[in-house]
């Protein structure tokens, strides 16, 4: 009896050393792999002007479902932040043209300017020479067709708005016009002059605040301007939402793409998320794409060239675009852009549209 009772106790005391066992490494386990499962399921953070970190439950979303979630929900925040980036470039002035030129006497010239509505004009003519009494020129405005638009007479300083009036019919075809400033000395026999001339055109915000075609290039090139390229956190395919990127003022190209896209969908313009194979291998890139009718892609090149004095660009005959279901997509892409001012201007090759993403 007493040896089967010394057994006993010997088989309980190896069990429980046994199940001691077990629990000693189902805890080392869970303390090793505790951050692996918080880095897959979970998403850390920190809450505002505290040090308490809490843990939120998150499920694993693939980068597109993600991208549609930003693109379909608009923040007062980003609508608010995408209005006063509009106004940025309102209610300025810029130099058109400034130039001295010296007229012979018995002379004249044209000094060519365009304009283009529906900017606001002013010009400024100041005239000097070696003259016996006032100096003067007779001045006036012509058109394209040398028609007389305007007339100033005889000037020594003039400061005066330049603003033609153009018909809508007239707007709709040809929203940047020619004009010449005419100059004429030819009554002067002796005394040849100089003209110094400077023309300003002024942006006010009622005028163009509604403007399609300004909103897309005002929010191109402030995102151009003011994002700078950093690559996602290592090993991490990360897709900041549109806020962060605006905070941090820089991400990748996914966060470019999301964030022009979301922006111009804040302020009623179509956009979407184009994922993009730049290497002939599979989608590698992401860029924001603007939607536009057809008929627009010509109101868009003009729009180019009249607000070119805005935004500083030099060209405007360059505007990469991909077409699918009779709507045109227009390229908004400062990374692989031919330069950071003209953002939709593309000519890298391949840049083939993989699949467009849009809520």
């Amino acid at each position: 009896m007493h040896d089967v009772k010394s057994r006993r106790i010997a088989l309980f005391l190896l069990v429980l050393a046994l199940v001691v066992t077990i629990i000693g490494i189902i805890i080392e386990l869970q303390r090793y792999l505790l951050p692996f499962i918080l880095r897959s399921g979970q998403e850390i953070t920190t809450q505002p002007m505290t040090n308490k970190i809490t843990t939120t439950t998150t499920y694993r979303q693939m980068p597109e479902d993600v991208i549609k979630r930003y693109l379909s929900a608009v923040s007062p925040e980003l609508r608010s932040t995408t209005i006063d980036v509009l106004y940025l470039y309102t209610n300025r002035s810029f130099t058109v043209l400034q130039e001295s030129v010296y007229i012979s006497a018995g002379s004249w010239k044209l000094v060519r300017f365009n304009y283009s509505y529906p900017l606001i004009y002013e010009v400024t003519i100041c005239v000097t020479g070696n003259c016996i009494g006032k100096c003067d020129v007779e001045a006036e405005v012509l058109d394209e067709n040398y028609s007389l638009v305007r007339y100033f007479g005889r000037v020594n300083y003039l400061r005066e708005n330049l603003t033609v009036l153009l018909t809508l019919e007239r707007y709709s075809s040809a929203p940047t016009s020619r004009y010449y400033l005419k100059l004429d000395n030819s009554y002067s026999l002796f005394t040849s002059k100089t003209v110094h001339i400077t023309i300003r055109a002024y942006v006010l915000a009622d005028l163009v605040l509604n403007d399609k075609m300004f909103k897309i290039i005002a929010i191109a090139s402030w995102v151009s301007e003011n994002i700078r390229y950093i690559s996602d956190p290592y090993k991490l395919e990360y897709v900041a939402s549109p806020i962060e990127t605006l905070r941090i003022k820089a991400g990748d190209c996914d966060d470019f793409a999301v964030l022009l896209a979301s922006m111009y969908r804040a302020v009623g313009i179509r956009s979407a998320v184009g994922l993009i194979d730049t290497r002939s291998m599979d989608a590698d890139h992401g860029t924001a794409l603007v939607a536009l009718e057809r008929m627009e892609l010509d109101e868009f090149e003009k729009a180019l060239e009249k607000y070119s004095v805005i935004f500083g660009y030099k060209t405007w005959d360059c505007i990469s675009y991909f077409s699918r279901d009779g709507i045109v997509w227009v390229i908004v892409d400062p990374l692989m852009s031919y330069n950071r001012q003209t953002p939709w201007c593309v000519k890298h090759e391949p840049y083939y549209l993989v699949k467009l993403i849009e809520p």
